[in-house]
């Protein structure tokens, strides 16, 4: 079997984008087709973690090379609820200041996965972080936790995440992990635009990777197209389908990563 992750690279790598979108895809299973399936994938250490109180689960798994830490997220057919729900309180975190829903979601399964977590990263072992939706907001929550307290993340990948911090959050995440903090976004996914910037200081991080409507990848700066892609969404709805919820589906990420 080819290796699951392609640990030397840290950044942006094709190989690791698909493996972790498919971890990420793996985290709304339940705990056992979670371990089966890392088993499979070369990783025999295994634990999943879950918070029934929150409804946030996540799970970490290690081999003799690395240690991936994966959030779920929120599945499509309750995002409508989740959004309609959001609220735009933020409080402090590592630095500047962080949704305060995130914050919690993070907080309710975060204490027992640090246990498990640190006697995996004190033998040396690479760290990757990823999640999708509200578990990308998560992953990065997390990395950022680890980050103050000095300990390294080799790469942290995320998937139609919402933004989880204001300004100053966003550019101390870029000062400190931009180089290796992907956030990728699927066409017209509606998630990852919520949380207005101008209004309540939202930002993102990270580099922002944009699959276009065609599948194509774009990296960098990419805004026309983007800009015809919401035009024609809105004012050519013949032409362009519905797909903002759709397009948030893991599934539709693991069909443009292949």
């Amino acid at each position: 079997m080819a290796p699951f992750l392609n640990v030397a690279v840290q950044g942006y790598d094709p190989q690791n984008a698909l493996s972790l979108g498919l971890a990420s895809e793996l985290s709304y299973q339940g705990a056992v087709a979670i371990q089966n399936q890392t088993a499979q994938w070369g990783f025999p250490q295994c634990q999943f973690f879950q918070n029934k109180q929150s409804d946030k689960e996540a799970f970490i798994a290690a081999n003799d090379e690395a240690v991936m830490v994966v959030f779920r997220g929120t599945n499509v057919d309750q995002i409508k609820d989740w959004l309609a729900d959001l609220d735009f309180l933020k409080q402090s975190g590592p630095w500047g200041e962080v949704h305060s829903g995130f914050q919690y979601a993070l907080s309710s399964v975060w204490s027992p996965m640090k246990a498990f977590l640190m006697p995996l990263l004190d033998s040396g072992r690479k760290l990757l972080i990823a999640g999708h939706s509200l578990g990308g907001a998560m992953a990065v929550l997390a990395a950022a936790d680890l980050l103050k307290e000095g300990r390294p993340v080799h790469n942290l990948y995320t998937f139609g995440q919402p933004k989880a911090g204001n300004g100053v959050f966003a550019r101390a995440m870029n000062k400190r992990a931009k180089p290796y903090y992907l956030r990728f976004v699927n066409h017209n996914d509606i998630v990852p635009r919520i949380l207005p910037s101008k209004i309540f200081d939202y930002q993102h991080a990270g580099q922002r990777l944009y699959f276009d409507g065609s599948g194509k990848l774009h990296r960098g700066s990419y805004w026309s197209g983007e800009l015809w892609d919401r035009i024609a969404y809105k004012w050519l709805p013949w032409l362009v389908p519905h797909e903002d919820f759709g397009d948030h589906a893991m599934t539709e990420y693991i069909k443009k990563l292949q």
